[in-house]
C-alpha cells in the first residue's frame, strides 16, 4: 500500500519539477539574500522574514520599488522556521543557483510525507480504505504547489516531520511504549521550527484523544498535555522574537487581529472544502490572480456541505465499527487544521496537513457510494446522487488530479519563460540603467515586478536605480499629463487593490480614500477616487519633470511585451489597453 502511494508520488512530481525548472516570486527575495547576507546565522531568522514591520524599512523599500507605493506602512509579514531556512542555506551551499536540485530535494520531501501518512493510515483504517485514501493523498494536486515552489518547500517540512510526530503519539498511545511518546515530541519541536503549518498537528492529536482515546478524559489530556505545552512555550517564542504578520490582507492570524481572522474564515473554510472534497484546482483562489474566479472554489465548497450532509448518514450505517473511530478524529483533526490554516491566504502549502484527514473523507465517500445502498423508489433521487457523488470524485481525485500537476506545472513554467523573454524586451541602456528610474504603468502578472530587478541581479547585470508600479489591476489605463511632473492614472472600468496579489501589501482593514497622500522621497501619490477605499484614479508627482531622462515610462504591450513610452504633452491622455 505505502509502495502504491509512492510509485504514484513519484509519477506525479517528477515530471512536474522536470515541468517547472524556474524560480518564482518569494524565491528570488531569499535568493536575494543568500548571495548577498554572508555567514550562516544571519540567514536562520531572516530568511522569511520578508517585512518586519519597521516604517523606515518598508519607506526605504518604497523608494526603490521592491515594495509598492500602496504598502501599509506597518506591514508585518515574518515567519520563523529556522529549520526550513537552514535546509535552504545548505541547497544553496552544496548547488549553487540551482532550482531544480532544490525542487528535486522537496520532492524527497513530498515522498517522506506520502510514506509516512501511508504508514498512518494503515494503522487506523482498513487495508482497503487505507489504500484507496492513500492514493487519494499521493495524487492530490495541492502538493504541487510545496513541492515545485522552493520557498513553499517549508510546508513539506514541517507536514513530513509533524505526521511523524502524530504516528509516533499513535503508537505510543495504543503501545504504551515511552521511547515512542519522547520520539513524538522530539518530531513535533523539529516540526514547529520547519514552519507554523505544524501547529495542525494538534487538531489532529485532539480529535484523536477525543474520538479514540484509552481512559477518562483527564487522562487523555494529561496525555496530550506535553504537546500542548510545547506549542505555547513556542508561541510565546514565536512572537517575543518579532515573528507574525499584520497588516495584510491575506494573513488574518487568530491571535493577533481576531476580527480580521472571524471575518475571513467562512469563505476560506468554504474555498478548503471545494478544493478538499470536490478537489477543484486551489490555484483558482490566488495563483491565476483574477478574485473574480474565487466565487467557483467557493460554490464548490457549498456543494461539498451539501453532500457531506445528505450523504454521511447514508455512509455511515456501512462503515466497519473497527475503523470508524478513525475516521471520526482523522476527519475532525482536518476540519481543526482547515481552521488555523484559514489565517493564512490560500494555496496549495495551506492544504499540506487537511489533505491527510480529507482524503479520508474522499475515500470514505467513494467506497459508501460504491455499490449504491439505496433500492426503495421513493429514494431513487437519492441513488441518482450517490451515483453522481461516485463519477464526479473518481473523476476528480482520480483521473483529473495527476493532469492538475502536469497542467499547472507547465503553465508556470512557461510563464517563467515568458518572463525572461518580458525582460530582455525592455532592451535597458547597460550603461546608464543604474541611473535610471523605471516606471511601469501596469504590469500583465501582479509578481512581474519582483523579477525585473531579480532576473538582473542573479545576472550579474546593473539594476536600475527605483523602479516603480503604478498599478496592478487587470484593466485597460488611461494616463493624463497633469503637469510637468505629475501623471494621473485612471483605471478604466475597475480599481487597484483588487487582486489578491496586491492585497499580500495592504489589508482591506486599511483603506486608501480620496485625499489620501503617500510622500515618498522622490514620488507623491494623491488619491483622486476610489470605490470602497480601492483606488480608482491616482496622480504620481515624481521630483522631476515625467520626461527627464533619468525617468523612463514603460508600458506592457500583449503582442510586443514591455515598450518604452513617451509621455503625453500636459493636458493629454493616453489609453494603454489590457
Amino acid at each position: 500500500m505505502i509502495l502504491v502511494g509512492l510509485l504514484l508520488g513519484v509519477c506525479v512530481a517528477v515530471p512536474s519539477v522536470l515541468l517547472d525548472r524556474s524560480y518564482l516570486a518569494d524565491d528570488y527575495f531569499q535568493l536575494a539574500l543568500l548571495t548577498q547576507i554572508p555567514g550562516l546565522a544571519n540567514h536562520l531568522s531572516d530568511l522569511f522574514r520578508f517585512s518586519d514591520g519597521n516604517a523606515d524599512v518598508i519607506r526605504k523599500l518604497q523608494n526603490t520599488g521592491p515594495t509598492p507605493w500602496f504598502t501599509y506602512p506597518q506591514l508585518k509579514i515574518s515567519f520563523w522556521r529556522p529549520l526550513s531556512a537552514l535546509l535552504e542555506v545548505l541547497d544553496y551551499r552544496l548547488f549553487g543557483i540551482s532550482a531544480l536540485a532544490e525542487k528535486l530535494l522537496s520532492t524527497i520531501w513530498y515522498l517522506a510525507l506520502v510514506g509516512i501518512v501511508g504508514v498512518l493510515l494503515r494503522r487506523v483504517l482498513k487495508p482497503a480504505t487505507a489504500l484507496l485514501a492513500i492514493v487519494v493523498f499521493a495524487l492530490d494536486p495541492v502538493h504541487r504547489q510545496p513541492t515545485t515552489w522552493v520557498a513553499s518547500r517549508n510546508a513539506l517540512v514541517s507536514a513530513a516531520l509533524g505526521a511523524a510526530a502524530l504516528l509516533a503519539y499513535v503508537n505510543w498511545r495504543q503501545s504504551r511504549r515511552g521511547s515512542t511518546r519522547l520520539l513524538s515530541w522530539v518530531l513535533y519541536f523539529f516540526a514547529l521550527l520547519g514552519g507554523e503549518g505544524a501547529l495542525g498537528i494538534l487538531a489532529y492529536l485532539l480529535a484523536y484523544e477525543f474520538f479514540d482515546g484509552k481512559g477518562r478524559y483527564r487522562v487523555r489530556l494529561f496525555a496530550v498535555a506535553p504537546l500542548l505545552l510545547l506549542s505555547a512555550a513556542w508561541l510565546a517564542m514565536y512572537y517575543g522574537l518579532g515573528y507574525g504578520t499584520h497588516g495584510s490582507g491575506n494573513y488574518q492570524s487568530p491571535l493577533t487581529e481576531p476580527a480580521g481572522f472571524v471575518r475571513v474564515l467562512p469563505a476560506r473554510i468554504l474555498g478548503m472544502l471545494g478544493v478538499q472534497i470536490l478537489g477543484l484546482p486551489a490555484e483558482l483562489w490566488f495563483s491565476l490572480g483574477q478574485p473574480e474566479l474565487r466565487g467557483y472554489v467557493l460554490w464548490g465548497g457549498a456543494v461539498s456541505i451539501v453532500l457531506l450532509l445528505i450523504l454521511t448518514p447514508l455512509i455511515w450505517q456501512k462503515q466497519d465499527a473497527a475503523q470508524k473511530s478513525g475516521i471520526l478524529w482523522l476527519s475532525a483533526g482536518a476540519a481543526g487544521t482547515m481552521i488555523l490554516q484559514s489565517a493564512g491566504e490560500l494555496g496549495g502549502r495551506s492544504f499540506t496537513l487537511s489533505s491527510i484527514g480529507s482524503s479520508v473523507i474522499v475515500a470514505v465517500l467513494l467506497q459508501g457510494c460504491w455499490p449504491p445502498s439505496i433500492s426503495q423508489m421513493w429514494m431513487r433521487p437519492l441513488r441518482l446522487l450517490q451515483n453522481l457523488t461516485l463519477v464526479m470524485l473518481a473523476l476528480a481525485h482520480l483521473v483529473v488530479a495527476p493532469f492538475q500537476w502536469i497542467y499547472f506545472s507547465n503553465v508556470l513554467g512557461q510563464t517563467s519563460e515568458w518572463m525572461n523573454a518580458a525582460v530582455k524586451s525592455l532592451h535597458l541602456d547597460e550603461e546608464n540603467v543604474s541611473r535610471e528610474r523605471l516606471v511601469f504603468v501596469q504590469l500583465p502578472l501582479p509578481f512581474l515586478f519582483m523579477f525585473v530587478p531579480a532576473a538582473r541581479q542573479l545576472d550579474n547585470a546593473p539594476v536600475p536605480l527605483s523602479y516603480w508600479v503604478l498599478s496592478f489591476a487587470q484593466r485597460s489605463h488611461r494616463i493624463v499629463r497633469t503637469g510637468r511632473d505629475s501623471l494621473e492614472v485612471d483605471v478604466i472600468d475597475g480599481r487597484m487593490l483588487d487582486t489578491p496579489s496586491e492585497g499580500i501589501f495592504r489589508s482591506a482593514d486599511y483603506p486608501l480614500r480620496t485625499g489620501d497622500r503617500i510622500v515618498l522621497d522622490n514620488l507623491t501619490v494623491k488619491i483622486l477616487a476610489d470605490e470602497s477605499g480601492r483606488p480608482t484614479r491616482v496622480e504620481f508627482t515624481f521630483d522631476k519633470p515625467v520626461d527627464d531622462p533619468s525617468i523612463r515610462l514603460v508600458a506592457w504591450q500583449s503582442q510586443t511585451g514591455f515598450q518604452f513610452i513617451r509621455p503625453p504633452p500636459v493636458g493629454w491622455s493616453r489609453t494603454l489597453l489590457w
